[in-house]
């Protein structure tokens, strides 16, 4: 590695990375909750986007934290996830819309859960609090959309944007609380 991939890893870039992608999502969690007419197009692209993006962040992070070789593993498969699912949605936005559901359904569900051990048991950057506050919401509206298969589209973008924004406020301030180095 040369010395500027390794100041990819290091916890400024991680907070930038945390901070940027509150940031997303919070306006997409405004922008959905102002707009719940929006195409389905649209709101697949974004957060197709903002899955990525938020994949990314915690890839990065959980191997810049290293506290623990599970909270990186855990990390690490969270976001892989979170850019797989990004992928898919952002692939085939209209042939993705019948199973939108499922598949943000299933993201909340697998990464709140990660984010809740992550949080109890180590392996987090920022606050341990944040992070099992972040995958309490996840989990909470990943089982109401699972359990809800056939909402109106209306619902749906709710639910997105209630989730996006709340999840959004949550990673900037992981982000805000994440130490500078110096």
């Amino acid at each position: 590695m040369t010395s500027e991939s390794n100041e990819l890893l290091t916890l400024p870039s991680n907070r930038l990375l945390f901070i940027s992608s509150g940031i997303i999502s919070i306006i997409i969690g405004i922008v959905l909750l102002a707009w719940p007419e929006a195409t389905v197009t649209v709101l697949a692209i974004l957060l197709g986007i903002d899955l990525i993006l938020l994949g990314v962040a915690i890839l990065i992070g959980s191997f810049a934290a290293a506290t623990s070789t599970g909270g990186t593993i855990l990390g690490s498969l969270l976001g892989v996830l979170a850019i797989l699912a990004g992928v898919a949605v952002f692939g085939r936005p209209l042939q993705t819309a019948a199973a939108l559901v499922v598949i943000v359904g299933m993201f909340w569900v697998v990464g709140g859960i990660i984010e809740v051990v992550t949080g109890l048991f180590g392996g987090v950057v920022g606050s341990r609090l944040l992070a099992v506050l972040s995958g309490a919401v996840s989990i909470v509206f990943g089982l109401i959309l699972l359990s809800w298969p056939g909402p109106t589209l209306a619902v749906l973008i709710w639910l997105i944007g209630i989730w996006s924004l709340l999840s959004g406020i949550i990673w900037f301030f992981r982000g805000l609380r994440t130490p500078r180095v110096a």
